[in-house]
């Protein structure tokens, strides 16, 4: 449990890693938790428009755990050529480091999820 807790802690950061894309009333930038709870709903509410077949559970499993290494290697702006060289080693890191936190059976379920996005 305390594994966990701290894995929960850790990816509490994704509300202050601001991205650069705005909300849709266009005020401010979203963050990271933000963008990864509106994809997720999205896929919930579009599950009708989707293949026959589509495991929705383990699809918004995968789209939850995307982002959440920009708990500790930040978002990389796709039109950021010189951020962009370094990303797959920082997210491979931070994808290291933050599943690592959590119990054995959970850091490889996340980290292979994580990998299979990629």
């Amino acid at each position: 449990l305390s594994q966990q807790i701290q894995f929960l802690r850790a990816i509490d950061q994704l509300k202050l890693v601001n991205r650069k894309s705005y909300i849709a009333d266009g005020s401010r930038r979203e963050n990271s938790a933000e963008h990864s709870w509106h994809v997720s709903m999205a896929a919930l509410v579009l599950t009708d428009c989707a293949p026959d077949g589509l495991d929705q559970s383990k699809l918004i499993r995968m789209l939850l755990l995307h982002d959440v290494i920009e708990a500790y290697a930040g978002d990389t702006n796709m039109y950021d050529s010189t951020a962009r060289i370094t990303q797959v080693q920082r997210e491979a890191r931070a994808a290291e480091d933050l599943f690592g936190l959590l119990p054995d059976g959970q850091r490889e379920s996340f980290h292979r999820l994580w990998r299979e996005f990629e």
